[in-house]
């Protein structure tokens, strides 16, 4: 009988607990105005400034382009409201605007095949 000195494989690697992305939450008006006249107007660092909110650098970097980025393109002061305000749509922009949709469906309305039946 030979015996086996060799430590035995693991074939599957240890499971790492999943994270939960609860953490991840919105910066409310308040904060976000306090963030853009911190950084822009009174020279704190982001790193500073997250580590005080617990939040991310890159976050709050973000944060402050953007807000920056509206100003100069909205002519808007630093301080205005309007700028800290929740931006509606803020993701993908429209690829078609509402006249090439309806182009679309007239264009493959157009046989008679594919239009539908109506009473």
């Amino acid at each position: 009988m030979v015996s086996n000195s060799r430590k035995p494989f693991q074939y599957k690697p240890p499971r790492t607990p999943r994270v939960s992305k609860t953490s991840r939450t919105e910066i409310s008006l308040e904060t976000r105005a306090f963030i853009a006249s911190a950084a822009l107007l009174g020279n704190v660092s982001d790193q500073a400034i997250a580590a005080a909110l617990y939040r991310d650098r890159s976050g709050i970097s973000k944060l402050m382009k953007r807000i920056q980025d509206n100003a100069e393109s909205g002519d808007f002061d630093i301080w205005d409201p309007v700028l800290f305000q929740d931006d509606i749509g803020r993701g993908r922009s429209e690829v078609l605007s509402q006249e090439q949709k309806d182009e679309i469906v007239r264009i493959t309305t157009q046989d008679r095949n594919h239009r539908k039946e109506e009473p």
